[in-house]
């Protein structure tokens, strides 16, 4: 039981870092378009 608490938060980590690398990804494409 116990591992299966700290699996899904090791998921919900690295689904977390993963969704804010996109958005950095994104913020970052807009400002090229804006420079560009």
């Amino acid at each position: 039981m116990n591992s299966i608490i700290n699996f899904t938060k090791t998921v919900t980590k690295a689904h977390k870092k993963r969704s804010n690398i996109s958005a950095t990804i994104r913020k970052t494409a807009d400002l090229a378009m804006m420079f560009a």
